[in-house]
């Protein structure tokens, strides 16, 4: 699994794109945005004219695993885009209903993590940094940043390679020949959530 992460407009997804067809054989992108407004439908519309018209495309704001299920052995690589968008929509389902919604998306991202990592020959996954700025004033903003940081640091530690993108250039954090390699093969990374 190799996870690209980065800033708004960083290039991560442009990179995810290329770094799947470079893998070649059968591409399914996994979507997880939903057409919301006219800005969303005409954002979607953009990505989806841009990507080769013999990938596959399946739209997954949520069920992710349930869906990918279904299409194994179908596909070679999964390019899943974004992360974000997707602990967004498992947020805002839960947040209702749960006194404590972290706790209960941690098992699902877990589930999505393990998957992705262990039954797809290639994934590739997108993802945003988005608690470099202020702490937001309400609450399920703070609890978003949250989240989203604890499910990069998971995902990151499941994958084989992480790359770091900042104005387009896309920068190898974890791998082979990254320069912090053995720092985190003598390290390792940080457990996000308390491990079950």
């Amino acid at each position: 699994m190799i996870l690209i992460t980065g800033g708004t407009r960083s290039g991560k997804s442009t990179t995810a794109e290329r770094m799947a067809a470079d893998y070649g054989g059968r591409v399914l992108y996994v979507a997880t945005a939903e057409p919301g407004d006219d800005e969303m439908r005409l954002r979607i519309e953009r990505h989806q004219a841009g990507r080769p018209a013999e990938w596959g495309t399946l739209t997954a704001p949520r069920d992710a695993v349930a869906l990918l299920r279904e299409c194994e052995g179908e596909w070679d690589t999964v390019l899943f885009d974004c992360l974000t968008l997707y602990t967004t929509n498992l947020l805002l389902e839960q947040e209702a209903d749960s006194p404590d919604p972290e706790v209960v998306l941690a098992d699902s991202m877990r589930g999505l993590a393990d998957y992705l990592s262990e039954r797809w020959p290639q994934s590739v996954v997108v993802t945003n940094e988005v608690g470099s700025g202020i702490v937001p004033v309400h609450r399920l903003s703070r609890l978003f940043r949250d989240l989203q940081g604890r499910v990069n640091q998971l995902f990151a530690r499941q994958a084989d390679e992480v790359y770091f993108c900042v104005s387009g250039i896309p920068l190898k954090i974890k791998g082979p020949g990254s320069p912090w390699a053995a720092a985190l093969e003598t390290g390792g990374a940080i457990s996000p959530w308390p491990v079950s």
